[in-house]
């Protein structure tokens, strides 16, 4: 068995274009030579990983992921915002989701819950970053967020972008790699190897990030650290997890995973994360009375936008209120049973 070291993989690459990697559409456990679910385009396995001949042999067991590489460069392509396209059942959901975050029903969202907006799409923005958005969402100034620039913010960041809209100059890869190669990347890292120097030509860098939190461990000195809320890195990072076949996410987790896998039909993300699972060994097996669930009974993140929507319309209201948790679930409880139900809760 030959070992493809990085520095014939993640630096040569980059020179002499040799794929040491492949992209996560060419990834297949049933030897069809193409992924069954959609993933970002910017995700990649290490042939030393998962090899996609090894599909054609039979099931064959995969190995745990611990570690994921950010390989940054230079982008040369197109930084313009791309939109994805939705359907009529998803446009009725945005403005249905529009109308939720409307608290006044005014017919608009004030420009003061831009902050909102960031937090509803996954992101903790800094206040920069608010600015930004508020110039974005009303460049008029009215104070006023219109349905038309709402629905320009969820297509956009669903298409790629962050919430704020910043551009990218910077392209970055998340490759799924193993554990001796990232021990190779840290060798390259702290024997200052030409390539991964601050001012190397190439303008390359890489860092290590645990699977698990997305932490940095090691880092070349050209490398730009995002926080870990950043919208790609979460959804590529979540992404990597589903293939891990982890169960438990929290709720920015669950939302990020969707937004990662939102052309993928949740019959085929079932059976994929299903064939997967088959190939670990796993103690637990069973996924419906996890937060996983979710992902296999919605149909698009854009239905995980809007019981967000609701969860933060409920919030605010009984802030606004001021009434207690346990005193509001009370009220709405009028059968008195211990439970709510959506004939309770209303609108």
């Amino acid at each position: 068995y030959k070992h493809t070291f990085p520095s014939q993989g993640v630096i040569a690459q980059t020179v002499h274009e040799r794929h040491a990697f492949y992209k996560f559409s060419q990834f297949s456990l049933r030897g069809v030579g193409k992924s069954d679910i959609t993933a970002p385009s910017n995700m990649l396995l290490s042939h030393n990983y998962f090899r996609p001949e090894w599909a054609s042999t039979g099931q064959r067991r995969l190995k745990n992921i611990f570690v994921v590489l950010e390989w940054q460069r230079p982008s040369n392509e197109d930084t313009k915002e791309h939109v994805s396209k939705i359907d009529p059942a998803q446009e009725a959901l945005l403005k249905r989701m529009f109308q939720i975050l409307d608290f006044d029903k005014a017919g608009y969202i004030k420009t003061s819950n831009a902050r909102l907006l960031s937090l509803l799409l996954g992101e903790d923005a800094s206040p920069g970053d608010i600015k930004d958005l508020e110039a974005k969402m009303d460049p008029k100034r009215t104070g006023k967020i219109i349905y038309e620039n709402f629905r320009d913010l969820v297509l956009g960041w669903s298409g790629g972008s962050d919430a704020h809209g910043a551009t990218k100059s910077v392209k970055k890869n998340f490759v799924c790699i193993s554990l001796m190669e990232a021990e190779t990347i840290r060798r390259l890292i702290h024997s200052d190897h030409p390539l991964l120097k601050v001012n190397n030509e190439h303008k390359v860098g890489l860092g290590i990030r645990l699977l698990q939190g997305g932490g940095i461990i090691d880092r070349s000195a050209r490398f730009m650290a995002d926080p870990t809320a950043h919208a790609d890195v979460q959804s590529s990072m979540a992404c990597f997890r589903f293939i891990n076949c982890d169960f438990f996410y929290d709720d920015t987790e669950l939302l990020m995973l969707m937004r990662a896998l939102q052309l993928t039909k949740d019959v085929i993300r079932r059976a994929f994360f299903e064939n997967a699972l088959r190939c670990r060994r796993r103690d637990r097996q069973r996924w419906n009375d996890t937060p996983l669930a979710k992902v296999f009974s919605s149909a698009s993140h854009i239905h995980v936008l809007l019981d967000r929507a609701i969860l933060f319309r409920i919030r605010a209201s009984l802030l606004a209120k001021d009434i207690l948790l346990r005193d509001a679930f009370d009220i709405f409880d009028t059968v008195g049973d211990g439970q709510l139900y959506e004939t309770e809760v209303g609108d």
